[in-house]
């Protein structure tokens, strides 16, 4: 059964998805939620295959939470993610935008330096828009059409280069959904992989990608300082 809190007085709703098996992360988010009178709704879903799987079934809820609440502004995020405190300044950033998410880049070293943009999918704000369902169903196709990546966000990332025409912006750092211990002072979105205790650990190749001198992500927000470039 789905857990949800809706309020009509609000322009805006987080939504979200779990399995049987995070029903226990979900709960106490839905009660932190409605503690701080949230408005929130979290689809209840069967288990389709492996977290890789899982977590490409982003789009279809972001999508699902437009058709259920076609005038509000949507915030999916993570079941694993903790809300801190007020969200008027997120749905309120820059009214322009049809879709915002933490962006980051990663760099490495093996011969010359090369460097990855990506998307996190663990906090996106959707506005009731074309530009933001153009976005979700490239999103969705692409995860169709690409179901061995690891994980949504890659497709998310394709998603958005297919998508002319959406307005996209990188999202407040406070409301990125961080880690806890790499967040930001005052964070009032923020995500505890601590969660996840007892799944299987990350993967060989994610492993070797850090070994082989990945650098941590970077922030790209206009005030982050620039990264001087290092002789090649």
């Amino acid at each position: 059964m789905d857990i949800v809190l809706n309020d009509d007085s609000k322009s805006w709703l987080i939504t979200g998805f779990f399995t049987p098996n995070y029903r226990e992360l979900a709960e106490p988010f839905a009660a932190s939620l409605s503690a701080q009178g949230h408005p929130h709704h979290l689809f209840a879903v069967e288990r389709s295959g492996t977290w890789n799987y899982e977590t490409m079934r982003k789009p279809s809820i972001g999508l699902a939470a437009l058709d259920a609440y076609p005038k509000k502004t949507v915030i999916l995020m993570d079941v694993d993610c903790t809300v801190n405190g007020a969200l008027d300044e997120l749905v309120n950033f820059n009214p322009a935008v049809d879709v915002a998410c933490f962006m980051y880049v990663k760099t490495k070293k093996i011969g010359r330096h090369r460097q990855r943009t990506s998307l996190s999918s663990r906090v996106v704000l959707l506005r009731p828009t074309v530009g933001a369902r153009t976005l979700l169903e490239n999103w969705r196709d692409a995860c169709v059409e690409r179901p061995w990546m690891h994980g949504d966000e890659p497709n998310m990332m394709l998603a958005l280069a297919r998508s002319s025409g959406t307005a996209f912006s990188p999202i407040p750092l406070g409301f990125s959904g961080r880690e806890i211990d790499t967040a930001p002072p005052g964070a009032v979105i923020t995500h505890d992989s601590a969660s996840h205790k007892g799944q299987n650990p990350r993967s060989f190749l994610k492993q070797l990608w850090h070994t082989v001198g990945a650098s941590r992500p970077v922030d790209v927000a206009p005030k982050a300082e620039r990264r001087e470039r290092e002789p090649s």
